[in-house]
């Protein structure tokens, strides 16, 4: 029977992690944050359809009450827009917090 040698270090290097990878690893909920996203990508999108809708109004001289109502429209999507802008830096910030 042949003896095999054995080296000192052998029994530290294990194939096995030590750590269980749930105990430092912390798990980030990024779906709110991709939702958020699409829904700021939207509104980008429609505001810029209605601003495009508006200076085709002002180039055909059409009518004040109708510039009147794209701009109210504009203005309802821009506000939209800010207040999702605004809830996804305090998301982010609650995400870097976590970390």
């Amino acid at each position: 029977m042949k003896h095999r040698r054995r080296r000192p270090l052998n029994q530290y290097f294990t194939k096995v992690s030590l750590v269980k990878e749930h105990d430092n690893i912390t798990v980030l909920d990024i779906l709110p944050l991709k939702k958020i996203n699409n829904k700021i990508s939207k509104y980008r999108i429609e505001i810029n359809n209605l601003i495009d809708r508006y200076i085709i109004l002002l180039r055909g001289n059409t009518s004040k009450h109708k510039e009147f109502l794209i701009k109210q429209e504009i203005e309802k999507s821009t506000e939209i827009f800010n207040l999702l802008v605004n809830e996804k830096k305090i998301l982010i910030l609650k995400i870097m917090k976590d970390i």
